[in-house]
């Protein structure tokens, strides 16, 4: 999996009001449970630049739970990759 995720050529986030409706709709359809994996997989995925449009989608209340998401993430996805 891995070896084709080097492979491809990653999708560019839409910029300016596309790349706000881009990232509402990204939020909007993500499921409500593990929402720090999401955070994780587009810090590993993404350019700073499109993380940050991404995640401008969420509620304000939540953008100062960022960093605990963040290392939440990383926990789990260490853990899921490669055991406890």
């Amino acid at each position: 999996m891995h070896r084709h995720i080097s492979r491809v050529r990653p999708p560019r986030t839409p910029a300016g009001p596309v790349g706000a409706r881009f990232a509402q709709r990204v939020i909007a359809t993500t499921p409500p449970v593990a929402g720090h994996l999401m955070v994780g997989f587009l810090d590993e995925a993404g350019t700073p630049e499109e993380v940050a449009l991404v995640l401008s989608g969420l509620p304000e209340a939540l953008h100062p739970l960022l960093p605990a998401m963040r290392a939440q993430a990383s926990e789990d996805l260490r853990v899921l990759r490669n055991g406890a």
